[in-house]
C-alpha cells in the first residue's frame, strides 16, 4: 500500500527473500527485506506515478546470500482513480548474469591467447575495417589497428611483397584476398617500417562466416621467417 505495507505476496516472492516462515500480510516491505535509500526514492516516484524499472540490480537474502535481479515498480490504483500503492516485481536474473561472465572469462581466456601467439594476427570485418591485430601484429608494424579502407593498407602498414622494394596492390595483400574469398597460403610479403629491420612473413588467411554461412569478415595470419632468411642467404654465401 501508500505505507509500503504488503497486501498480497506472491510464492515466487517467498522463495527469492528466503521468507517463507513469516507471516507478511501487513508488514512493512522495507523492515522485512531492507531497502537503500535509492530503491526508498524510487518507490516515492512510483506513488507520484511514475513506472521505475531497473534492468539488473542484486538483493540481498537472510542467509547472507545475494541475487541478481531486474526489478519493475508500478502504482496502483483504487477504485475511484487514486494511486493507492505499487506493484513490485523482481525477476531473477542469475543465470544470465552467470552466463554473461563466462562469456566474459572466455572471451578474454581468447585475447590472452591472441596477445600471447608469437605469430601476427590481423582480422577484419565484412566492410574492410580492421578489428583486430594481436600484439605480434603490432610489434610488426609499429602502430595499432587503424579502420581505414583496404586501399589504405599499404601505405598505413608499410605492406610490400617479398622483394621488400615492391609496394603492395590492394588486390595481393593477404587479408584482403582472404575478405574476398580466397584461401592464402604461405603468401611472402614483406613489412618495411622506416628505420627499422624490414620483416619477411609468409601469411596465410581465410574469410570468417557465421553459423549461417554469412560473410563477417577474413583473418590472416603472419609468421616471420625473417632469421630464417637471413639464416639461408648467409649460408648460400
Amino acid at each position: 500500500d501508500r505505507d509500503l505495507r504488503y497486501i498480497i505476496v506472491t510464492a515466487g516472492w517467498r522463495i527469492l527473500y528466503e521468507l517463507d516462515d513469516l507471516e507478511l500480510e501487513g508488514a512493512s516491505h522495507p523492515e522485512v527485506v531492507g531497502v537503500p535509500d535509492d530503491w526508498v526514492k524510487q518507490y516515492k516516484a512510483c506513488l507520484a506515478g511514475e513506472f521505475v524499472e531497473v534492468a539488473e540490480d542484486e538483493i540481498k537474502l537472510r542467509s547472507g546470500g545475494v541475487r541478481h535481479v531486474r526489478r519493475t515498480i508500478t502504482p496502483w490504483r483504487d477504485d475511484s482513480g487514486d494511486i493507492a500503492g505499487i506493484f513490485i516485481e523482481k525477476i531473477p536474473i542469475d543465470a544470465e548474469i552467470a552466463s554473461r561472465k563466462a562469456h566474459d572469462d572466455q572471451g578474454a581466456f581468447f585475447q590472452a591467447v591472441l596477445e600471447s601467439i608469437q605469430d601476427g594476427i590481423v582480422a577484419c570485418d565484412a566492410d574492410g575495417r580492421l578489428t583486430l591485430f594481436n600484439a605480434a601484429t603490432r610489434r610488426f608494424h609499429g602502430v595499432d589497428a587503424d579502420p581505414i579502407p583496404p586501399e589504405d593498407w599499404a601505405d598505413q602498414y608499410d605492406l610490400f611483397e617479398a622483394d621488400g622494394i615492391t609496394r603492395m596492390e590492394v588486390d595481393s595483400i593477404p587479408l584482403f584476398r582472404a575478405l574476398n574469398g580466397e584461401t592464402v597460403e604461405k603468401q611472402e610479403m614483406t613489412i618495411v617500417v622506416k628505420g627499422r629491420k624490414p620483416r619477411q612473413l609468409l601469411a596465410t588467411g581465410s574469410a570468417l562466416y557465421d553459423s549461417d554461412g554469412k560473410k563477417i569478415g577474413a583473418m590472416c595470419g603472419m609468421h616471420d621467417v625473417t632469421e630464417h632468411v637471413e639464416a639461408e642467404r648467409a649460408r648460400k654465401q
